[in-house]
């Protein structure tokens, strides 16, 4: 069902590529693969254009993440400040992107955020 969610994301139809992530997210009881799945979830709204509930998505799973030792927690916050970035928001991506790095300083996107702070910088 995850690769099925997947590919439908990958084809352009984030609406059934949403229903798809929220069928699995039902019955979902391990903590980190939902948190994988609720990641699909906010890049088919994002693909849908509903780039605010994406965002709020992300932030869920950030705090969700805490409960799980902040596995994917980076990632999370990564998409939310990606999104907000898009919206024009540079310095609030830029607060969350420096979160990041304040709290998991190991986190194996550093280079990305490096990218995306030079980036915001440069506006």
């Amino acid at each position: 069902m995850l690769i099925r969610a997947n590919a439908l994301l990958r084809l352009g139809k984030g609406g059934d590529a949403a229903t798809a992530f929220q069928e699995l997210l039902q019955g979902e009881t391990d903590k980190g693969m939902r948190l994988v799945e609720e990641d699909g979830l906010a890049l088919a709204l994002e693909a849908q254009g509903q780039v605010d509930k994406a965002i709020e998505k992300y932030g869920t799973m950030a705090a969700e993440a805490q409960e799980v030792g902040n596995f994917y927690a980076d990632r999370a916050l990564f998409g939310k400040a990606r999104l907000l970035q898009k919206q024009g928001k540079g310095k609030e991506a830029e607060k969350v992107l420096r979160e990041i790095l304040e709290k998991m300083p190991k986190t194996l996107l550093r280079r990305d955020i490096d990218d995306r702070l030079a980036a915001l910088g440069d506006q």
